[in-house]
């Protein structure tokens, strides 16, 4: 899993094996709510999983033969419409749309601006390796039409590998600009 936008492998979520399962079990839970211009979601997810005794072609497969452990993801974000907007979600889909712009730069408006924020955490129990990571970003967007947008985000990462390419703690920055053209 890569954490950051174009940086190095060091960056790179290292998990264990996760072949041959011998068995997993997994689930989760989403929580989602509007108010006027807020919005916020929680979402969590756990996977326990046990690896297979028997021989594998996987690079040293026999450290991890028959260890089970889990492994989980967390996610917590929210935002605000500073501009009166409200947030543009399809429930029956699950789907994000634009919100309509109440003041489209066309218009002699502002557009509308937004302002989120929102936390990631992913980790991997110890017998699986023990890896960790987590990222906060910010994120600015304005929407200066009803289907065209500016998006910035600021992004700070953590990651801890116990295996991998990358052993050890790693911790980065990254500002991220894109423009999106909905049709």
């Amino acid at each position: 899993m890569n954490l950051l936008n174009y940086t190095d492998n060091a960056f790179n979520f290292q998990v264990g094996p996760t072949a041959p399962l011998s068995h997993s079990l997994s689930g989760g839970v989403e929580l989602f709510g509007i108010w006027k211009s807020f919005w916020a979601l929680f979402e969590f997810g756990l996977r326990k999983l046990s690896l297979r005794r028997t021989y594998s072609s996987y690079p040293n497969y026999a450290l991890w033969a028959g260890k089970s452990g889990s492994e989980e993801a967390l996610s917590v974000q929210g935002g605000v419409f500073l501009t009166g907007e409200t947030p543009n979600y399809f429930a029956h889909s699950g789907v994000w749309a634009a919100p309509r712009v109440l003041h489209p730069v066309t218009q002699g408006g502002l557009g509308a601006w937004e302002v989120s924020l929102r936390y990631d955490r992913a980790s991997v129990s110890r017998s699986l390796g023990s890896s960790n990571a987590s990222t906060v970003t910010l994120g600015v967007n304005w929407y200066f039409l009803n289907y065209a947008r500016f998006m910035f985000n600021f992004t700070h990462a953590n990651v801890l590998n116990t295996h991998g390419l990358y052993i050890g703690y790693n911790s980065g920055n990254t500002l991220g600009g894109r423009m999106s053209i909905t049709f």
